[in-house]
C-alpha cells in the first residue's frame, strides 16, 4: 500500500494528510492554505473531529500533570518514615535472639547443603580406583563364584544326574571354609593401600518335623518377597525327603520381613563371612530343612 505523504508547498490535501496534520492544527503551525485545507475536512468529516477532540483532551491532560504539586511536609514525612524503617531493621537484627537464629539458620543451610553434597558424591566409583591388584582379586573371586560353585566336582557326581551334582557342588562351595594352618606372610603393597571388600551371605537351619510344610511355605514367601534361586537347583530342592535346600538372592530390603518370618519357623538367620561379594542392595541367603 502506497502512502500518500504530504510533499512540500501541497494544499490539496487527502483525509489521512488532514488527521496527520491536526496537532500541527492545534498549534496553529500550519501556513494559511494548509490550514484552509485541514478546516474543509473537518466540516466534512465527523471522524476526523473525533480525532482532534482526542488529541485537545490528551494535551490538556499532560498539561494539567504540570500543575501537580507535592509538598515539602510530605516529601519530609515520608523520608522520615524511611529512616525509621531502616533504624527499626538494623536494631531488631542487633537483638540476641534474633543473631541466635539468624546465624543457627544460615549453619543449617551450610549442613544441609554439605550433607546433600555427600549423598550424591560417588563414593562406589571412588571405591573402585582404591588399587588395581585388588580389583584383580576381587575380579578373580567373583569369576571363580560365578554360579556360587567353586568347588571341584565331588567323585561321586559322576553317576548322579547333572541338577544333583550342581546342587552338591552348592553345598560343598558354600560351607564355612575350615580352618588351616597360619599361610605366609606375603607383601602386597597394592592390597596394603586399598583393603580387599569383603562378601558376606546369611545362612541358617531348622529342623523340624513338618519338612513338607515349611519348605512349601518358605518358597511362597521368598517369591513373594522377590527372592530367587541362586543355584542350578530350585527353591526347597529335595536333596533326600527328609531335607529340603533354599539357595536364594533376595533384595535387601526385604530382609528384615524374611527373618520376622523364619523366626515365626523357628530358624534363625547368622551372617558370615564370603569371598562371593554381591551387587548393591541384595544378599544371599543358604537354608536347609532337615527333619528330626
Amino acid at each position: 500500500m502506497k502512502i500518500p505523504w504530504i510533499k512540500k508547498g501541497q494544499t490539496d490535501l487527502t483525509a489521512f494528510q488532514a488527521e496527520e496534520l491536526l496537532f500541527d492544527y492545534i498549534k496553529k503551525s500550519l501556513s494559511l492554505d494548509r490550514k484552509k485545507a485541514v478546516d474543509q475536512h473537518l466540516q466534512n468529516s465527523a471522524d476526523l473531529k473525533k480525532s482532534l477532540a482526542r488529541i485537545q483532551k490528551a494535551i490538556a491532560y499532560t498539561q494539567d500533570l504540570n500543575r501537580i504539586h507535592v509538598s515539602t511536609a510530605l516529601i519530609e514525612q515520608v523520608q522520615h518514615e524511611s529512616q525509621s524503617l531502616i533504624s527499626l531493621s538494623k536494631k531488631y537484627l542487633k537483638q540476641p535472639e534474633v543473631q541466635f537464629w539468624f546465624w543457627w539458620g544460615r549453619a543449617l543451610s551450610v549442613f544441609l547443603i554439605f550433607v546433600g553434597g555427600l549423598s550424591f558424591f560417588p563414593w562406589e566409583k571412588l571405591r573402585s580406583k582404591g588399587g588395581n591388584t585388588s580389583a584383580v582379586m576381587v575380579e578373580m573371586d567373583r569369576s571363580k563364584d560365578s554360579q556360587f560353585a567353586t568347588a571341584e566336582s565331588l567323585p561321586a557326581a559322576a553317576d548322579k544326574p547333572k541338577v544333583e551334582a550342581a546342587a552338591e557342588r552348592e553345598i560343598a562351595s558354600t560351607k564355612p571354609a575350615a580352618p588351616v594352618g597360619k599361610p605366609k606372610e606375603t607383601v602386597n603393597v597394592a592390597a596394603s593401600k586399598a583393603p580387599v571388600e569383603q562378601g558376606f551371605l546369611y545362612r541358617g537351619e531348622l529342623s523340624t518335623s513338618e519338612v513338607d510344610r515349611i519348605s512349601d511355605g518358605m518358597v511362597a514367601k521368598i517369591v513373594d518377597l522377590g527372592g530367587q534361586k541362586a543355584g542350578a537347583v530350585e527353591l526347597g530342592w529335595k536333596k533326600t525327603s527328609r531335607q529340603a535346600y533354599f539357595h536364594f538372592t533376595i533384595p535387601q530390603r526385604s530382609l528384615v520381613d524374611l527373618e520376622t518370618y523364619l523366626k515365626q519357623e523357628g530358624l534363625i538367620l547368622r551372617k558370615e563371612k564370603h569371598s562371593k561379594i554381591m551387587p548393591a542392595g541384595t544378599v544371599r541367603v543358604i537354608l536347609t530343612v532337615d527333619e528330626k
